[in-house]
């Protein structure tokens, strides 16, 4: 793919961008998805445009659990205000379509979450977590047998998600709908 934001002004101007329409601290990893994978933007030119606009002070950067966030400052919003009309429209409209998916893929990855840990040499514990706002909603774990089990039952469960999450509130509301009945009897 041909860069499509070639110029350093451009590229700074494209970060205020996103961070604007992140409207919320933007983690490193979504930047480089929306800038390096999809506008094949040099990633060194991209650290280095993210790092001017942290010394002019356009942009605040931090680290959180492991992970690096961006986030505009006063003087930030204030430039991303001015200098938007220099962004073209059919680029603004396909940064803030991506922006979107971004957000989207973020809030999937934590409303569903499906991992492993040995347990011991021949056992492992899938977990699975479901969130809503951020609360658990089901969580379940088991064991199995192997690693090569584990990681195969975790790629299940992610692409069965939405069915194994209606399944078990199906399964939860006859039950209880069940003890119910059988209460009045």
């Amino acid at each position: 793919m041909e860069p499509v934001i070639k110029r350093p002004s451009t590229l700074k101007i494209a970060i205020l961008y996103i961070i604007h329409k992140y409207n919320n601290a933007v983690p490193e990893d979504a930047m480089i998805h929306i800038l390096v994978e999809a506008y094949a933007v040099n990633y060194f030119d991209l650290k280095q445009a993210l790092y001017e606009l942290n010394q002019s002070e356009f942009v605040h950067s931090y680290n959180y659990k492991a992970e690096q966030y961006h986030m505009l400052t006063k003087e930030g919003e204030e430039a991303i205000e001015i200098f938007v009309k220099k962004l073209p429209l059919p680029r603004r409209e396909e940064l803030t379509k991506l922006v979107q998916e971004q957000l989207k893929e973020e809030k999937r990855s934590e409303e569903f979450q499906v991992d492993y840990v040995p347990l011991d040499d021949i056992s492992y514990l899938v977990k699975c977590t479901y969130r809503e706002s951020r609360l658990p909603q089901l969580e379940i774990a088991f064991r199995v047998s192997g690693r090569e089990e584990a990681l195969e039952t975790k790629h299940k469960l992610k692409e069965k998600r939405n069915e194994l999450y209606a399944g078990f509130y199906q399964c939860l509301s006859q039950i209880l709908d069940g003890s119910d009945e059988e209460k009045k009897k």
